[in-house]
């Protein structure tokens, strides 16, 4: 949720990152339907990755992200 809020696309590919790596590449690749190159493409600090793939990536490691209203 902090990494949300933050508004830092890096950070949340950045942790997609780790828990992917955690839990096996080639796993979460052919869960996603991914490639193992192109999900660590995806995964990179500096890359900017499309909603679909962070949305599947999300899918294969059990993670659903949600949108709720900002407090301002």
């Amino acid at each position: 949720t902090i990494i949300l809020e933050g508004d830092d696309m890096s950070e949340l590919t950045h942790a997609l990152g780790v828990v992917a790596r955690s839990r096996g590449m080639t796993s979460v690749a052919a869960q996603s339907g991914l490639t193992r190159e192109a999900l660590y493409k995806a995964l990179r600090p500096d890359s900017k990755p499309r909603f679909d793939t962070i949305s599947r990536v999300c899918k294969a490691l059990g993670v659903r992200l949600v949108a709720q209203p900002a407090q301002l």
